[in-house]
């Protein structure tokens, strides 16, 4: 079966460490049910056990509203309800078995290029924007994704220090969607915080 994407793709990667309220699978419930159509779990420093309960009880409070991606350099773990496994730019691992896809993340055209090449089914390119989690560090800007856009037909999916009011140029330059942390995560109310950005990249869809 082969993995089919929403359009466009506004995905939600978590950072529990980074929440302004409630508990990580209670935000993403409801930032799933004001738009976000994409979860990415990244809870590196989580052990074997803790990260097996988190995704467990994430992939409950989704529902099969959204698809749920676990990143993770793990290659012999099937995690129940997880759609994706997403691997760092660095990572040659294979996909799990039993995952129906694979995501990379690149920060440069010739890592897309070779993503491309191990097979990926999509990949999150960043950062374009400077973000909170790395101030002083600058982005890549507009550009970066262009290029990168241009570089392969895989599809590609823009991160870092993005907003509402940034989204539309970077779907402008053919990135199939936004990936964000801090904009839902910091909010008080991630559910308006995702429908604002979806409503951003569907500008035609405002009353």
């Amino acid at each position: 079966m082969a993995l089919i994407f929403p359009s466009p793709v506004l995905c939600l990667v978590t950072n529990r460490k980074m929440l302004s309220v409630g508990s990580l699978p209670e935000v993403i419930g409801k930032a799933v049910s004001g738009g976000v159509n994409m979860v990415q779990i990244r809870e590196k420093d989580l052990s074997h056990d803790a990260l097996i309960k988190l995704v467990d009880n994430i992939v409950n409070s989704v529902q099969d509203r959204a698809l749920v991606a676990v990143n993770t350099d793990e290659s012999d773990h099937v995690f129940e309800g997880v759609d994706i496994i997403h691997r760092a730019e660095s990572s040659l691992g294979l996909p799990t078995p039993g995952i129906v896809g694979i995501g990379r993340s690149v920060h440069s055209a010739q890592a897309a290029i070779q993503a491309e090449k191990c097979g990926a089914d999509y990949l999150i390119a960043g950062s374009v924007f400077e973000t909170e989690s790395h101030p002083g560090e600058k982005g890549r800007g507009i550009g970066f994704i262009r290029t990168v856009v241009e570089s392969v037909s895989t599809p590609v999916i823009a991160i870092g220090g993005i907003n509402a009011s940034r989204t539309r140029q970077i779907i402008e330059v053919g990135a199939v969607g936004i990936a964000v942390v801090s904009a839902i995560l910091g909010s008080s109310d991630p559910e308006q915080a995702a429908a604002k950005l979806v409503l951003s990249m569907n500008p035609d869809k405002i009353n």
